[in-house]
């Protein structure tokens, strides 16, 4: 679902969120796990200096991916990770990731 790892500026594949979606959907008991790795992802690319902010976005792109296609009785599975993500995002300075972090918090809302 990343884009390749030396392409920090590349967009979401759409196609590989949408299997990992429905992968995590069928596999409720995975969802901790696969939020840890986005997670991960996540602060990896905010540690880089300066923070890669468009594979940050990707992270909660992704994140958000996979909360709005869980099943509502999933969904705290996802709450602790998103909230965690979404306030690491506000954290920044740069709007592209407040927008991003504001657009993780609503997902869960």
């Amino acid at each position: 679902a990343y884009p390749a790892a030396k392409d920090v500026e590349g967009d979401l594949d759409a196609g590989g969120a949408g299997k990992l979606a429905a992968y995590v959907q069928h596999n409720e008991e995975s969802a901790p796990r696969v939020c840890r790795q986005v997670r991960k992802r996540l602060d990896a690319d905010l540690a880089h200096e300066p923070p890669y902010v468009k594979r940050a976005s990707v992270s909660a792109q992704l994140l958000r991916t996979l909360v709005r296609a869980a099943a509502p009785g999933a969904l705290e599975y996802y709450v602790p990770f998103t909230v965690d993500a979404a306030s690491a995002l506000l954290e920044r300075r740069e709007p592209e990731l407040h927008v991003a972090g504001c657009d993780l918090l609503s997902a869960v809302a």
